[in-house]
């Protein structure tokens, strides 16, 4: 594995980053679990495989990642191109549908493996083409098996981003960068440099436990980029989660917290030694086109900097959210 490097800046700790989310109190105090399925184990190349997600304890509403991975598996074996996306949680299961493509080519036999990112859970799915029986049975894989002899060199594969699906605001400034491929796993979070037209975007990565890159985190929106808006890209973009920028000191009680000078919206959440470690979101039903303006005031403390990250969604996925209707649940975002 390439050598790597820890960002200058990263969350502060008690910031997960995973969209994790509880809307009452039974299920916030309950420790969640996390199991992924497929309705076959073998698939040929253009049929689909569609996976079943089941959890325990988990709330209507939660986002959660995903990530395919295995040896000699790209994009282009993967219909619509994407190694990576995201479900939302409704009574505790989703379901992903995943279409191999059919690109003509005689190959060897491929394990493809779904990682519900961060959570320790896959599942593996053995792709063939119509030439090949293959097995039924890819219980007993191993990572291992199928790679290349130990004197062929394998280039490190770094995470790739399809830049016509970066989301910017009106000025330019960059509001979500999803990635197209994981590629990888790596031992600390690399660095982010973000090139283009524009100036003043900064973002950090977050990994899964797997080592896997699953977000990159906005910490500066800049501005100057080229401009792609949400609602060119048929999305709207509510407040996933908050990153911590400066955690602040002295909070004896909860301050107040102000997004776009609206009350309600979110709430500070501070620990026993006065520091101001995230945010829980109380309404997610607004959406937003630029990044909101965050004001923590109040609580007998002072200097805690939130920053909220944006997630884009289509209709499809924001109604099962629950953010096109009024909302009644408290939406946790830290631990």
């Amino acid at each position: 594995m390439n050598e790597k490097f820890t960002p200058d800046e990263v969350d502060f700790p008690g910031d997960s980053g995973d969209g994790d989310g509880g809307d009452d109190d039974d299920i916030q105090n309950l420790d969640p679990t996390y199991s992924v399925s497929a309705d076959k184990s073998t698939v040929k190349e253009g049929e689909f495989i569609v996976y079943t997600i089941t959890t325990t304890n988990v709330s209507n509403g939660t986002v959660l990642f995903y990530s395919l991975t295995g040896n000699g598996i790209t994009s282009d074996d993967i219909v619509g191109g994407d190694l990576t996306g995201r479900f939302v949680i409704n009574n505790n299961t989703a379901r992903v549908t995943v279409g191999i493509e059919d690109d003509g080519v005689v190959e060897e036999e491929e394990i493809l493996r779904f990682t519900l990112n961060g959570k320790g859970v896959a599942v593996d799915v053995l792709i063939v083409t119509d030439d090949t029986n293959g097995s039924d049975d890819v219980s007993d894989f191993d990572e291992g098996e199928g790679e290349t002899p130990e004197n062929t060199y394998q280039p490190f594969r770094e995470p790739t981003v399809n830049p016509v699906k970066i989301i910017t605001d009106e000025n330019g400034g960059i509001i979500e960068i999803p990635i197209d491929d994981p590629g990888d796993p790596w031992t600390e979070p690399p660095y982010v440099f973000i090139g283009g037209e524009g100036i003043g975007a900064t973002a950090t990565p977050l990994l899964d436990q797997n080592g896997f890159i699953t977000e990159i985190r906005i910490k500066s929106p800049g501005y100057g980029y080229k401009k792609n808006l949400a609602t060119d890209a048929n999305v709207r973009c509510i407040i996933d989660s908050y990153t911590v920028l400066s955690p602040g000191i002295g909070y004896t009680e909860t301050p107040e917290m102000y997004v776009n000078g609206q009350l309600g919206v979110a709430e500070a959440i501070i620990n026993e030694d006065g520091f101001v470690i995230g945010a829980r979101t109380l309404n997610r039903e607004l959406t937003y086109e630029e990044f909101p303006e965050i004001v923590i005031v109040g609580g007998g403390g002072y200097g805690a900097r939130l920053l909220p990250s944006l997630a884009c969604l289509d209709t499809e996925a924001l109604t099962t959210l629950g953010s096109t209707k009024i909302g009644t649940g408290r939406y946790v975002d830290c631990p």
